[in-house]
């Protein structure tokens, strides 16, 4: 009897141990579009540090549910009035989300193995109350770090052309 309910107890476990995927549809120069592990669908700028959906926005350093105001975040944490507060780590292909040192959101980068470029974002645990928003700001943190500012790389070249020329 006790084998039999320790085979169903692990069989369950089985099921909710499993990771879910945040999937990155498409990418071109201007912007990413993601689907988060619910299904949602958002799309991240890349010259503009914010994240766009349905139902969920970080935009203009506040985030908004359905057009109501409930956080902030800047490039370095996000606040919600919830009493959440998330910072962002990224430590070779893990990225975690911590609140007060405590890990509440954790992910692996998956890439092409071909192209090597950013193809999913595992996300292995996910103790947020509010799963949609943290994993919107993972999205958004991720694909900064990925790109960087545009307004930067603009700069570089410049250089680069200027000292090809110069020599």
């Amino acid at each position: 009897m006790n084998y039999i309910l320790l085979t169903f107890i692990s069989f369950l476990s089985s099921f909710s141990a499993q990771a879910q995927n945040i999937e990155i549809l498409s990418s071109d120069n201007t912007e990413f579009k993601v689907k988060l592990t619910d299904g949602k669908n958002m799309s991240v700028p890349i010259e503009r540090y914010r994240i766009t959906g349905d139902d969920i926005s970080l935009h203009d350093y506040f985030v908004y549910r359905n057009g109501d105001k409930i956080g902030k975040y800047n490039q370095r944490r996000l606040k919600l009035e919830n009493g959440e507060k998330f910072k962002f780590r990224i430590q070779g292909n893990e990225v975690i989300l911590t609140d007060n040192n405590r890990n509440v959101v954790t992910g692996e980068l998956i890439f092409d193995e071909k192209y090597n470029y950013l193809k999913t974002i595992k996300i292995t645990d996910n103790k947020s109350a509010d799963k949609q928003i943290a994993e919107s700001w993972l999205v958004l943190k991720v694909v900064h770090h990925l790109q960087p500012d545009q307004n930067n790389n603009d700069f570089i070249h410049g250089l680069i052309i200027g000292t090809a020329i110069g020599n």
